[in-house]
């Protein structure tokens, strides 16, 4: 775990987590505000609230949470992924004008996740999706797209190829 402040209660962050896992989100997230109302710079305690954040469609509440997690611990693959997931939701329900801003800090994030740690295959995933959605105005475009998918599938032969496959079909 990436704690930074006062000691925290592992059997409580246990359970929060295990709330979480069971898919139940409204008892995770009062059990992680509870946590975070006593370890405010808990980066793993912020993680999990920003995608609970995402999870209601909160785009907003999980920038804040994804950004001070990603500001605290930098070098964590796992929160540039999320963050950037966040970002992108942002994009979608924005104007037009701010898509573009948007959706250049979501390719910034989804890019430093893979830097970060270039076996997270969601990442790349993420990446891919990315690059086959977007505009080349954006960053977006196929090839770069069919990179991420030759990657994957150096990682994972069966969802690479897959990758592969989706993206020439694109």
């Amino acid at each position: 775990l990436t704690t930074l402040g006062p000691a925290l209660d592992q059997d409580a962050f246990s359970a929060a987590v295990g709330l979480y896992q069971q898919r139940k989100p409204l008892e995770a997230q009062h059990a992680f505000e509870a946590l975070a109302a006593m370890n405010p710079e808990n980066t793993d305690i912020l993680f999990y609230l920003g995608r609970l954040a995402l999870q209601r469609d909160d785009h907003q509440q999980a920038v804040a949470y994804l950004e001070k997690a990603v500001a605290l611990s930098p070098r964590d693959s796992r929160f540039h992924h999320r963050l950037g997931d966040a970002y992108g939701r942002s994009a979608q329900k924005a104007g037009l004008f701010s898509k573009l801003g948007l959706a250049g800090k979501c390719r910034a994030e989804y890019e430093k996740s893979v830097e970060l740690d270039p076996n997270n295959i969601a990442a790349r995933f993420s990446l891919l999706g990315f690059y086959q959605q977007a505009p080349a105005i954006a960053g977006g475009g196929l090839d770069k797209a069919l990179v991420q998918a030759q990657e994957i599938k150096q990682l994972d032969l069966v969802r690479g190829r897959l990758a592969v496959a989706g993206v020439h079909v694109a």
